[in-house]
């Protein structure tokens, strides 16, 4: 006997091609998503691999990478959502990559010195809907 499983709004989202649509709903579903499970999540259903990075440059941290390797059409889906302030980055524990299977090599953000870091540094985020965050609580505009 075979289960069938009817694939999620996200991934029919996905499917079709409107990955901005299948971010949003996969995030406001399951709040908290480290780059590292939304990658994994979406890859049954479209690219998700890929060489672009994300990041926030501002003068008082340096360069702040939230995530490398990632498929163009993936990094511009979170950009619109972020331009649009559907979505926004709220640091974490680089444990939580941990627990999703996957991490940078960079050197941790923690305490950056005054003048910022003078090398990229990671800052591990996840990604929360905007309705669901205070002012404060989230970093960085668009990348």
């Amino acid at each position: 006997m075979s289960v069938r499983l009817d694939p999620m709004p996200w991934e029919e989202q996905a499917a079709v091609g409107d990955l901005a649509g299948a971010v949003l709903e996969y995030v406001r579903h399951h709040d908290h998503v480290s780059f590292a499970e939304l990658q994994g999540r979406l890859a049954a259903c479209t690219n998700t691999r890929g060489d672009v990075e994300l990041q926030i440059v501002a003068e008082e941290y340096g360069t702040l990478i939230v995530w490398s390797g990632l498929d163009e059409g993936l990094a511009r889906a979170v950009s619109k959502l972020r331009d649009e302030d559907l979505l926004v980055y709220v640091p974490c524990s680089e444990l939580v990559y941990l627990v999703d299977g996957g991490v940078l090599t960079l050197p941790v953000a923690k305490r950056p010195p005054k003048g910022g870091y003078k090398e990229p540094h990671w800052l591990p985020v996840v990604l929360r809907p905007r309705e669901n965050v205070e002012e404060g609580q989230f970093v960085g505009g668009a990348p």
